[in-house]
C-alpha cells in the first residue's frame, strides 16, 4: 500500500511510504506575503494563492504516486478561548500562535481533506502525540527541557537512525506520521 503523511503548517512536511522505502520533502508556498502585512493578520486573497498552491501541489503528488490512503497531523487546537464572568465576555489569546498562523493551517488542511475526498482516498487524522510514541517512542519533551524544537530534532534524528532522507525537520515530523499510518493500515488489513 502506499501512504502519505502530512505535518500541516506554514511549511508542510510530506513524506510517500511504499514498503520500506519513503521519500520525504517540504512545500512551503511560493506565494510572497504582502508588503505591509502586520504579523498575525491576515490577507485572504494572499491565503487563497497559498490555498491553490497547496492544492496543486498535493493533487499532483497523491496522483503521480499513486497513494493509497493519508494521515493528517492533527492541527492544534486555535489559541483562543472564550471567557465569560460577572463583569467580561469575550475571547483571549492563550499561547504564541497567531490567528493568521492558525488561519493557514486549517485552511491547509480543509484543502488536503478535499483532495483526498475528490480522489477517494482514505485519511487519518492522527494526535502528534500518537505518532511520536509510534515514532520516537516518547510523547513529549522531556521534564525541564526548554528546547522548543526538541521533538523536531527527534524526529530528525530518527530519520538518520532508519536512513531515511529528511531534507528538514518538517519533512521528518511528516516521516512519523506515515511510519504511524503504517501501523494502522496494517493493523486495519488483518
Amino acid at each position: 500500500m502506499i501512504l502519505c503523511g502530512l505535518d500541516i503548517a506554514t511549511t508542510t512536511g510530506i513524506a510517500i511510504m511504499q514498503r520500506d522505502e519513503v521519500a520525504a520533502w517540504s512545500f512551503r508556498p511560493r506565494a510572497k506575503r504582502p508588503e505591509g502585512l502586520k504579523k498575525g493578520a491576515v490577507d485572504f486573497t494572499h491565503e487563497s494563492l497559498i490555498a491553490m498552491e497547496f492544492r496543486d501541489h498535493l493533487y499532483g503528488t497523491l496522483v503521480s504516486e499513486r497513494v493509497e490512503c493519508v494521515g493528517i497531523e492533527k492541527p492544534l487546537p486555535p489559541n483562543l478561548e472564550e471567557f465569560s464572568g460577572p463583569s467580561r465576555v469575550g475571547i483571549q489569546k492563550r499561547g504564541a500562535v497567531s490567528f493568521g498562523t492558525i488561519f493557514r493551517i486549517y485552511m491547509l488542511v480543509g484543502q488536503a481533506i478535499e483532495v483526498c475526498a475528490r480522489l477517494s482516498i482514505p485519511i487519518h487524522v492522527i494526535h502528534q502525540a500518537s505518532w511520536r510514541k509510534s515514532f520516537l517512542g516518547v510523547s513529549r519533551a522531556p521534564k525541564g527541557n526548554t528546547d522548543d524544537k526538541w521533538l523536531k530534532k527527534e524526529a530528525m534524528r530518527q530519520c538518520e537512525l532508519l536512513k531515511i532522507t529528511a531534507p528538514n525537520l518538517d519533512a521528518a515530523e511528516a516521516v512519523g506520521v506515515v511510519w504511524h499510518l503504517r501501523g494502522i493500515t496494517s493493523l486495519a488489513s488483518k
